[in-house]
């Protein structure tokens, strides 16, 4: 039996109120890590409230520059035990939030296909209903591998339907398009048939300087850079070339220093990848 997993996501406040966004039954146990010296405590119980679980979760202060915040995030996944009714949570032995679990799921369709086009951008949709009159919300992934791996599209939310541009989306031989749709728990899939997507190019991304600027003739510019590689999930940062439109090769590298431009209007063009696999970045750079 494969073992489902609960996404937990949350905030506990220092009044130790925890709010928690809502969770998702996934098959993926990646982060399925417990913090066994948290005091704050996730009781599984079955609907006789007998524990069928207890599992300590990670919390901490968000990253904030240094910047000092009194709430702490809540993240986690907890293995999913079948007949789980209600998940208690304690902190230090307190209980400081319940969640009941609905007895019946949510059920979910696509109103969305691959024959519909997979070479732009795409409006998703998707119909979702729960037998109990319960509000739903939905995650939209996309996989280039049959399933294996997802990639989120979207953050969990209550529409039915999100814009897909499919040409940012890494290509394979059995694509597809997942929605999940949860209760708070009880979580229901629904696939798109497979459908194929070309090999992409390298994503040629200009991270300085800014688009639209203008500098001084004498002022030094520092051109930086990258490329990523969608289907590898790797980045590339040798094989980029800077090129203006008025003096020519800048130089070649992720980050590239360049004094004395001529004066007036630059395009600034970054071609990053191998040889079949080029992608193209721009902007435009003002010399006075």
């Amino acid at each position: 039996m494969v073992t489902q997993y609960l996404t937990i996501t949350g905030v506990l406040h220092p009044d130790n109120r925890l709010e928690l966004e809502p969770g998702f039954l996934v098959e993926e146990p990646h982060s399925a890590v417990e913090a066994r010296d948290s005091q704050l405590v996730a009781e599984l119980t079955d609907g006789t409230g007998q524990p069928l679980l207890r599992r300590r979760l990670p919390h901490g202060p968000p990253c904030t520059d240094g910047a000092a915040v009194a709430v702490q995030l809540v993240m986690a996944k907890v293995p999913f035990p079948k007949g789980t009714r209600a998940i208690r949570f304690l902190l230090d032995g307190v209980l400081v939030h319940t969640l009941d679990v609905p007895r019946t799921g949510p059920s979910v369709q696509l109103a969305w296909d691959p024959s519909q086009g997979t070479d732009s951008e795409q409006q998703v949709a998707w119909q979702g209903e729960h037998r109990e009159g319960r509000p739903l919300w939905y995650l939209l992934s996309y996989s280039a591998d049959d399933g294996r791996t997802w990639q989120p599209l979207s953050l969990p939310t209550t529409e039915t339907e999100h814009p897909v541009d499919f040409r940012r989306l890494a290509g394979g031989s059995t694509c597809r398009i997942r929605v999940l749709a949860t209760d708070g728990v009880n979580t229901t899939a629904a696939v798109s048939e497979p459908f194929e997507r070309p090999t992409q190019p390298c994503y040629a991304m200009i991270l300085a300087p800014e688009h639209d600027v203008t500098v001084g003739r004498d002022q030094p510019v520092r051109f930086q850079g990258q490329g990523y590689y969608l289907e590898e999930r790797r980045g590339e940062v040798e094989l980029l070339d800077w090129t203006s439109s008025v003096d020519g090769p800048l130089g070649r590298g992720a980050v590239v220093e360049v004094v004395g431009l001529a004066p007036g209007m630059h395009e600034i063009t970054l071609p990053a990848g191998s040889e079949g696999r080029t992608g193209v970045a721009s902007l435009t750079l003002r010399v006075d």
